[in-house]
């Protein structure tokens, strides 16, 4: 049985499938004629077009989607996907490689098609000293870091429904270690939701809770890009320890660039505006806008954040 893997907006996904599936012994192939199964990546939203498109293509054969856009296993992507791994992977590919389609169908971490409500267990067995080192350009590398994140903001999803958890310390170090060996502009970028306490110098692009960068916008130095998450609560002016009257929820994610020699200059708050500034030339600014909160960085930024 040979399986076709489609992720098309997610190049590291595909990676990790093919890399797994080799370990467990299940067979790959490039053709989708050839194939007697398919497996769809759906990290977001805007990958159901081509589960969608992939039922088509498979014309009767098993489909079965994972991915974000499947953690609560009775979503959308069961509209198209003959069933859905809700959690990790590993273990359906795993179960896939010993017995068959039938036995990796019968994991409590697969929801059918069949029975939308029947109940599922996330699974959350991961290997991280087997994800693979992806090249993505000349000198930019990738490397999955970790799964979920352990802040739990209200905004965030992947928080919620995928449990944090990290690849060893000492394994980035060696794939840091022998990157800096083989070309000194390696760029080593990290697949995390949670940037803090990475080893080796970091390069590339990294997520950063707003309240985290604020704290030690060091973290930051050497970065390419960062993306910022506004998700601390305000407290008003004048209320000392009380609990925050008003929370930033972010609805989207910035995203901007910024230098080696980054530095903060002065961060104020009250319960309607925000004002930050980064190197003292790039203001962030969120305040009140019909009844939304609404965050611009400079005249010139990448994206807005609307916050409700």
């Amino acid at each position: 049985m040979a399986v076709y893997i489609s992720a098309e907006t997610d190049f590291y996904s595909a990676a990790w499938l093919r890399s797994t599936a080799r370990r467990y012994g299940v067979g790959v192939t490039d053709d989708p004629v050839a194939a007697t199964a398919f497996w769809v990546n759906v990290s977001d939203v805007e990958d159901l077009s081509n589960l969608r498109q992939t039922r088509k293509i498979a014309n009767g054969r098993p489909v079965v989607a994972g991915g974000l856009e499947c953690a609560s296993g009775n979503g959308a992507a069961l509209a198209w996907a003959d069933a859905c791994v809700v959690g990790e992977g590993e273990e359906f590919i795993e179960a896939w490689g010993a017995g068959g389609i039938e036995a990796a169908l019968s994991l409590p971490c697969v929801q059918l098609r069949s029975a939308p409500l029947a109940p599922v267990t996330p699974s959350t067995r991961i290997d991280f000293k087997c994800a693979p080192l992806m090249q993505a350009t000349a000198h930019c590398w990738y490397v999955l870091a970790a799964r979920g994140c352990p802040q739990h903001c209200g905004f965030c999803y992947t928080s919620w429904s995928t449990k944090h958890q990290a690849a060893p310390r000492n394994v980035l170090q060696a794939y840091r270690t022998m990157l800096d060996q083989r070309d000194a502009r390696s760029q080593l970028t990290y697949i995390t939701n949670y940037s803090q306490g990475l080893p080796g110098k970091k390069r590339g692009a990294q997520s950063f809770l707003l309240r985290d960068f604020l704290r030690n916008p060091a973290e930051a130095k050497g970065l390419t890009l960062i993306r910022l998450g506004i998700e601390a609560p305000v407290k008003p002016a004048g209320s000392g320890g009380a609990s925050p009257s008003v929370t930033l929820t972010c609805w989207q994610v910035s995203t901007w660039r910024v230098s080696d020699t980054t530095n903060l200059n002065y961060f104020s708050s009250s319960a309607s505006r925000m004002t930050t500034r980064i190197g003292g030339t790039s203001p962030i600014t969120v305040c009140h806008w019909r009844g939304a909160m609404v965050a611009t960085c400079g005249p010139s930024s990448h994206t807005s954040i609307l916050v409700r």
